[in-house]
Parts: C-alpha cells; structure tokens; sequence
C-alpha cells in the first residue's frame, strides 16, 4: 500500500539532482543508475528536456536557481506530457517538487500524481496549487510513500493541467528527485 504526499520531509531521503543528464538534453526514454544497485527509467509522452532554473528564462518556485529541472511541454488540446519515473527496483518512497512556466506571477494549476506499488495498483492525488516567479522553494511538493514494512513504489507519474479561470501554460516541470530505497 502507498500514501500520496505532499510534504518532503516524510521522505527521509537523498535528493538527486539528474546528475546523469545535460543540460538542454532532449528525454523520450532514458536510464540512469541513481546508486550502485538502482536504476531508475525517466519516459515523456512528449520529449521533454532537462533545464534549469533560471529567474529570467524559467523563472519557477523551485529550491534555487541554477537547479536543473525535467521540463515537459504540454501540447493545447491532447494535454500529454507525463513525465514517468520508474525504478528498477522498488523504493520506500521518492517525489520532486513541481510547477509551471507561464506569464504571470501567481500561477494557479492542477498539480497530479500517479504513483504505482509492485503489484501494479493505482494511487492517485490532484490538487490545486500555484506557481510564482519567486525562487524560493515554495513550490508544491508530490510523492508517494510505502506503507508498513518493505519498499513498495515501483512507478510514479508527474502531471499537471490547467484549471478553469487560471493562466495558460505550455510547460510544466518537476525539481529534484527526493528518493529513499
């Protein structure tokens, strides 16, 4: 059994940075190894690319600038652009903080995420948020967490969509991985 959250501190963890990709990289499907005995597949429905923070080009409330970033476009109208983190083994838990890039400061959209346990069940969460030019780590934090003994989060998926009456956006991005194994 899993828990969605929304608080990064549940998740006593390693943060990872997506030391394995460049800047300006291009993702459909790409492996990295997160430690000695981890591997983790990133998918994008969409290609997204790996950027960074940055308070003219992409200015998010993420923890800093400079940090680098999973940036997936979203298409008007299909609304794909899940950006997937699979692990090749499963973990106790893992999130990442995430917003949209937009016009305007606030930023209000729907925040979901998916996440998977080793037995293939579905848990889910939506919720409303906000996105502001501020580089100050207010961003919303997603994840989910295993329940109980034993690593059970084998999948989780990032997701954003807007909400009636709030601003338009073209790309949504996730910050840092938090992960525990």
């Amino acid at each position: 059994m899993l828990t969605i959250i929304t608080n990064a501190t549940a998740i006593p963890g390693i943060d990872y940075a997506w030391n394995g990709l460049q800047l300006g990289m291009g993702i459909h499907l790409e492996s990295l190894l997160l430690n000695p005995t981890l591997a983790m597949s990133i998918s994008a429905e969409d290609f997204a690319v790996c950027a960074a923070v940055h308070p003219i080009q992409y200015p998010i409330n993420f923890r800093q600038a400079g940090e680098k970033m999973l940036l997936s476009p979203k298409k008007v109208g299909a609304w794909r652009g899940v950006i997937a983190l699979e692990f090749s083994q499963a973990v106790q838990g893992a999130g990442a903080q995430i917003g949209i890039v937009g016009l305007g400061s606030p930023r209000k959209f729907k925040a979901l995420v998916r996440a998977y346990d080793t037995a293939g069940k579905e848990y889910s969460v939506a919720c409303v948020t906000t996105s502001t030019n501020n580089i100050d780590g207010s961003a919303l934090f997603v994840g989910a967490l295993s329940n109980g003994q034993g690593a059970k989060l084998k999948r989780i998926e990032f997701d954003a969509e807007p909400i009636i009456g709030g601003n338009g956006f073209k790309k949504f991005a996730i910050g840092t991985l938090v992960y525990q194994v």
